[in-house]
């Protein structure tokens, strides 16, 4: 009976982990002014499994959304605002971690590519609709560089599943061999 529990046990922290394995965290950085570029570099050398942050579903979106609204407090931004995350355009729109792109959440317009130099997706708060019910809130837009209007960027920190597997795996065969020598 002993032994069923230690393994149940064992199968149930493993289950744990996998099942946060994938649960993200977002952090807002703000900045002055700063380059997509010196974002991403920043976003990384947050630590490992730290880039800037990929968008690909409603829910992300909304978790992001979040995130900077704790950023902000109980106030919005008032001004146009802007947050790099980790989209940019080399012929086509592409992530920074290579996951599909496959979920958009673009201003009415964009993108744009304004003068030919917008190849960075930004998170840009701003109101639009003079002529039809207003919306209010943080949406994509292509940007250049680095315009006035970035006021910092969005970071996304995920887990690797493998190095949790492999975790999971260490503690069952550490119970096992602990097991073994008590004999």
């Amino acid at each position: 009976m002993k032994k069923y529990l230690v393994l149940f046990s064992a199968v149930l922290f493993l289950f744990g982990l996998l099942g946060s394995a994938g649960a993200s965290s977002y952090q807002v950085i703000g900045t002055n002014p700063i380059s997509w570029d010196a974002a991403h570099t920043a976003a990384q050398a947050l630590g490992a499994g730290w880039d800037l942050a990929t968008i690909t579903s409603a829910a992300e979106q909304s978790a992001v959304d979040a995130a900077i609204a704790t950023y902000y407090g109980l106030s919005s931004p008032g001004v146009r605002n802007e947050f790099w995350i980790g989209g940019y355009n080399s012929g086509s729109w592409a992530w920074v971690s290579g996951e599909a792109w496959s979920y958009t959440n673009w201003w009415n317009g964009e993108p744009n590519n304004v003068s030919g130099i917008e190849g960075h997706l930004a998170l840009d708060y701003r109101t639009q609709g003079l002529y039809e019910a207003p919306i209010t809130g943080w949406l994509w837009n292509d940007e250049g560089s680095a315009p006035q209007q970035i006021v910092g960027f969005v970071a996304e920190r995920v887990p690797e599943p493998a190095t949790m597997l492999l975790l999971g795996f260490g503690l069952f065969g550490l119970a096992g061999i602990s097991r073994k020598l008590k004999k």
